[in-house]
């Protein structure tokens, strides 16, 4: 293992590069103060904590995912909590719950929801119902755009949702007008989504 990839070793290089980068930007010329204010920055109480080994367990693969949750087959082996939120969501077979996702980052939070809703959404489109089915609200543009492209890739991806009728847009602000936010599949790899 190179050493720079050790945890701790990371760590010391990150402390000595910050406490560098503080004298040479603040450059004290008094010594005095200088070697007081290192000492504190380096001392417990200081600005350095840790470091912090967080290890992570691996998320729990369903251990069987129940047939018919959807009018999709599914193209990855799915996580339990996914499969617990799916079983909820699904509009195929019942009326979707109120369900709150609560899990580490990584972990397939947005296929909680983004399948039952393309599920449903081909389903619906296929029994001739139109019109809005659901509207995923994101607190920052920047996720929200991240989140778009996702979406267009994965109805791209699903030889369900092709030519299925169904159609995403992102609305950002005042921008209602701007059709070119339309999101298909099609358009995944434009620029301007």
């Amino acid at each position: 293992m190179q050493e720079a990839l050790i945890p701790s070793t990371l760590a010391d290089h990150v402390r000595e590069n910050v406490v560098s980068y503080l004298k040479t930007t603040f450059n004290i010329k008094n010594v005095g103060f200088s070697e007081r204010f290192e000492e504190y920055i380096r001392s417990e109480n200081g600005l350095f904590k840790g470091p912090y080994i967080d290890i992570k367990l691996p998320f729990r693969s369903a251990e069987n995912v129940p047939d018919g949750l959807f009018d999709v087959a599914l193209q990855f082996r799915p996580f339990e909590h996914q499969v617990n939120a799916f079983r909820r969501l699904t509009s195929k077979s019942q009326k979707p719950q109120n369900t709150l996702v609560v899990t580490g980052t990584g972990s397939g939070k947005t296929e909680c929801f983004l399948l039952p809703v393309l599920d449903h959404g081909v389903r619906a489109n296929n029994s001739n119902t139109r019109g809005i089915k659901a509207i995923i609200l994101y607190p920052m543009n920047a996720l929200a755009f991240d989140q778009a492209r996702r979406l267009a890739e994965v109805i791209a991806s699903y030889p369900e949702f092709r030519g299925s009728g169904i159609t995403a847009g992102i609305l950002v602000g005042e921008d209602r007008d701007n059709d070119e936010k339309r999101i298909t599949h099609k358009t995944m790899s434009s620029n301007h989504i």
